[in-house]
């Protein structure tokens, strides 16, 4: 999980079509006429900043100040964020225009079930972001998965204090079908050869959750070159739409197990 996640956890606010990273062009063509695609976790000088913030954190604890529970959540939370980040180098991040789903064993889809199904707009859960936002369907073969971007929570209630410490737990019991792991590159060894894309609504969310997912698989599997593509959609399910892609619309009424090994054997059964 890199930087650009920090924030309020509670809460994601969706990037608007206009702005610069709610979809649109990546910048710059590439030597080979294409769009340059942005990589995530390379910021050194937001690691060091951050790492100097947390030496702060650490010695504020060692005073024992008052208030200190809340002192030492706020430096367990910012522990785990930092260390997402210093792991994290494997995450991409694709224009909707350039996403070709075929090119992945899973399409994660973490967003909302009402957003997921698309089955009633006028009661949209993220109506104040998106008039629109629960009218896009989602992207054919896309799986629907929120409990990986709401600490294994389905509805948007269950995730209200849901933090990447908790996720990041979380989606190793997920992931690897266990409630305790104990070593994690055999619980997760299914997902050491998964391509896997994640998509939202608009490559928030999306972006999140792919971060906390590369970077528990950069814990188990230190070495990057041993390591599938993990990507997040850059402008989502409602860019997607708009370009006038094929979408489906109604919940799934058969959705793999989210473990390692399901989301295998649902890509082998697939093709």
């Amino acid at each position: 999980m890199g930087f650009a996640a920090w924030g309020p956890s509670r809460r994601e606010y969706e990037v608007p079509l206009s702005a610069p990273d709610g979809g649109g062009a990546e910048g710059p063509a590439g030597a080979a006429g294409r769009p340059l695609r942005r990589r995530w976790g390379g910021a050194g000088a937001w690691k060091v900043c951050s790492l100097t913030f947390g030496c702060l954190l650490a010695l504020a604890c060692l005073a024992r100040p008052p208030g200190l529970d809340k002192l030492h959540t706020v430096y367990t939370e910012w522990f785990v964020r930092l260390r997402s980040a210093w792991l994290d180098d494997s995450v991409t991040e694709v224009d909707a225009a350039e996403f070709r789903p075929s090119h992945f064993d899973a399409v994660l889809d973490v967003r909302h079930a009402d957003e997921y199904a698309s089955n009633a707009p006028g009661s949209c859960s993220i109506v104040a972001e998106d008039r629109e936002g629960c009218s896009y369907g989602h992207v054919p073969g896309a799986i629907w998965a929120p409990e990986l971007f709401q600490c294994g929570a389905c509805s948007p209630e269950g995730g209200l204090d849901c933090s990447a410490e908790r996720q990041e737990h979380v989606d190793a019991k997920i992931l690897s079908g266990h409630r305790e792991p104990r070593n994690l590159s055999v619980a997760l060894s299914a997902c050491r050869r998964l391509r896997v894309a994640f998509i939202c609504h608009s490559g928030v969310r999306s972006s999140t959750a792919a971060k906390r997912y590369a970077a528990l698989l950069a814990e188990a599997f230190p070495d990057r070159e041993s390591r599938a593509e993990v990507i997040s959609v850059r402008g989502g399910t409602r860019d997607w739409f708009r370009l006038g892609r094929p979408t489906e619309f109604g919940l799934p009424h058969l959705r793999p197990n989210l473990t390692c090994a399901g989301l295998a054997l649902w890509e082998s059964a697939a093709l």
